[in-house]
C-alpha cells in the first residue's frame, strides 16, 4: 500500500499525545526498548473486511504513539511494533495464533473478533491481555479480556430503540445469525429486545459463515414478509451477499445490516440497484452527532487507507484504535509493561483513556460483571434510502456497561 503523509489531524493528535506522555522535567533518560503487540484478526475469508480494518486501526494508533516519541515507562522509552496472525475466523486457528503469541512473550493483544472462548484458556494463564471484538461478556474469571465491542444486549437494545423511534410502523422482524457463542448471544439479546419493544420476532435462522448460496435459507423467510430482515452478527462478506440475494428474491422490506459492514463494501457486492431500504450502524464521524476530533481522524483515515476493504467502514478500525490507546495509557500510568502492574491501573475506577470519540473514556462493567473491562458502546443509526440518499449517523447512543 502506498504510504501517505501524515495529515494535520494526525500531527495535532501526535503532539497532544506527546505532551500527555512526556516525562517530567529533569528525569534521566533510560534505554529505548521495543514493546510487541499481537494483532489477532481474520485477514482472509468473509470476515476479512472486519479483520483488515481492525488491524489497520491498531497500527494507526501505534503510528500516532510512536510519532509522539513512544511510551515513557519509568526511565525507559518503548517504541511499539506489531506481529499479526490470521485467525480465519476459526477457533482452532485462533488458538494456534494465541499459543504463538505466548511463546513469543507477548502480553498485549488486539483481537480476536469472536473466538474469545478459543483463546482465553491460553491467554489468561499466561497473563496476556486481549481486546476482543465480539459478544463474550466481561467476567471476573477472565480478567485479561477487554470487551472492546460491549455486550450484545446493550448494542442490540440501543440499536433497535433507534430503529423503532425512526420507523414506528415496523412491527415484525426476522433475525439471521451465524452459529456459535456469538450468534447465540446476539440471538438472546434480540429476543429480549424485541419483547421489550413490543416487536414481533417472527422467526430466526442460522447459517454457516462463508455461505454463498442463501436462496434456500432466505426463500421461506422472505415468504413471511417481515418488516425487517435482520442479519445480526453476519460478517461483511456474508451480509452483502444476504442483502443482494434477498432483493433478488423480491423482498421489499427493510434490511438491517448492523454488524460493522461499510457502505462501500455493500455497494461493491449488491450494486446500486440494491442499495436501498437498508438500516446501518456504520458511523459517519463527520456527522453533527460526533465531535470535530472524530471528523479529523475520519479524514486522516480516508487519506491514509484509501485502499482498505470497505473503506467507509469506521466502526471496526476505531474499536482497535481505542483499544491500543487504552493499552498505551494504562502502561504509562503503571510505569511498567508488567501485566500485574497494568492490571492495577485497569482495576482503578478513576482510570481514563483517550479514544476517537472522547479525550476521557472510562471502562464499565463493574455493576454487571464485578470487573471493569467493557468499552462504552457508540451505537450509530443510519439509513440508506437509495444510492443517492445515504444518511448515516442520524442518531447516536453512547452506552457504557454499568
Amino acid at each position: 500500500m502506498k504510504r501517505k503523509l501524515i495529515s494535520i489531524g494526525a500531527i495535532v493528535l501526535a503532539l497532544a499525545l506527546l505532551f500527555t506522555l512526556m516525562p517530567s522535567c529533569g528525569k534521566e533518560k533510560g534505554e529505548v526498548k521495543t514493546l510487541t503487540i499481537g494483532l489477532l484478526y481474520p485477514l482472509s475469508g468473509p470476515a476479512a473486511p472486519w479483520g483488515v480494518n481492525f488491524e489497520l486501526g491498531a497500527k494507526w494508533a501505534i503510528e500516532h504513539i510512536n510519532a509522539a516519541g513512544g511510551l515513557e515507562v519509568g526511565d525507559d522509552t518503548y517504541m511499539i511494533e506489531t506481529v499479526s496472525c490470521d485467525t480465519k475466523l476459526t477457533g482452532s486457528v485462533a488458538a494456534t495464533c494465541a499459543t504463538m503469541f505466548v511463546d513469543q512473550g507477548i502480553h498485549y493483544v488486539c483481537g480476536p473478533i469472536f473466538l474469545s472462548p478459543a483463546v482465553d484458556p491460553i491467554f489468561t494463564p499466561a497473563k496476556v491481555f486481549y481486546a476482543q471484538g465480539g459478544t463474550w461478556p466481561s467476567s471476573k474469571d477472565r480478567p485479561y479480556q477487554i470487551v472492546a465491542s460491549s455486550h450484545p444486549y446493550y448494542w442490540v437494545n440501543g440499536w433497535w430503540k433507534m430503529v423503532a423511534k425512526h420507523n414506528p410502523d415496523i412491527e415484525t422482524v426476522i433475525v439471521i445469525n451465524p452459529p456459535g457463542t456469538d450468534g447465540d448471544n446476539w440471538h438472546d439479546a434480540a429476543v429480549t429486545t424485541m419483547e421489550e419493544l413490543g416487536l414481533d420476532l417472527l422467526d430466526t435462522a442460522r447459517y454457516e459463515v462463508g455461505t454463498v448460496d442463501f436462496y434456500p435459507l432466505l426463500t421461506p423467510l422472505v415468504a413471511q414478509n417481515p418488516d425487517v430482515l435482520c442479519f445480526g452478527f453476519a460478517p461483511p462478506g456474508d451480509a452483502a451477499v444476504l442483502t443482494k440475494q434477498a432483493r433478488e428474491l423480491g423482498y421489499t422490506g427493510w434490511l438491517s445490516v448492523s454488524a460493522g459492514t461499510g457502505t462501500s463494501q455493500l455497494r461493491d457486492v449488491v450494486g446500486d440497484e440494491n442499495m436501498w431500504g437498508i438500516l446501518m450502524n456504520d458511523p459517519d464521524l463527520c456527522s453533527p452527532v460526533y465531535p470535530p476530533k472524530s471528523c479529523e481522524l475520519l479524514q486522516e483515515w480516508q487519506e491514509r487507507y484509501a485502499e482498505a476493504p470497505g473503506q467507509s467502514m469506521m466502526r471496526t478500525p476505531t474499536m482497535a484504535y481505542d483499544a491500543m490507546m487504552m493499552y498505551a495509557t494504562a502502561i504509562e500510568q503503571a510505569g511498567s509493561i508488567d501485566p500485574d502492574e497494568v492490571m492495577k491501573v485497569l482495576d482503578d475506577p478513576n482510570f481514563r483513556f483517550p479514544t476517537v470519540f472522547s479525550d476521557s473514556t472510562a471502562l464499565g462493567g463493574w455493576e454487571s460483571y464485578g470487573i471493569r473491562r467493557s468499552f462504552p458502546l457508540n451505537d450509530d443509526y443510519g439509513e440508506i434510502i437509495d444510492p443517492d440518499n445515504i444518511n448515516l449517523s442520524m442518531e447516536l447512543t453512547i452506552t457504557n456497561v454499568p
